[in-house]
């Protein structure tokens, strides 16, 4: 990856996060259908971010109780988070254990 490229992405994973704290406020006020939207658009900059991933399960979960379509898109989102939590965590212990 060059230079502009890697500094493109650092850009994009800031925006990210800005919107994704802007959306964990509006969750926190229960402005969930807001909060909502901005996890989305934090996950169309970067979709790796696990934490909007969660806040958009949450936020999906609470709005839509009787839709089970929309249920089953949050049980994915917390999927893909368990699913990177661990990946995570098995190259963490990889790593000690170069380490010692």
């Amino acid at each position: 990856m060059n230079y502009d490229r890697f500094m493109e992405q650092l850009v994009l994973i800031d925006r990210s996060q800005e919107i994704r704290n802007v959306g964990m406020v509006l969750f926190d006020q229960g402005k969930y259908s807001e909060a909502l939207s901005k996890f989305e658009e934090s996950l169309r900059l970067n979709p790796n971010d696990i934490k909007a991933r969660q806040y958009r399960g949450m936020c999906t979960c609470l709005l839509a109780a009787p839709n089970p379509a929309e249920l089953r898109e949050a049980i994915l989102d917390f999927k893909i988070v368990l699913y990177q939590v661990e990946a995570s965590s098995f190259e963490a212990a990889r790593l000690i254990n170069q380490l010692t």
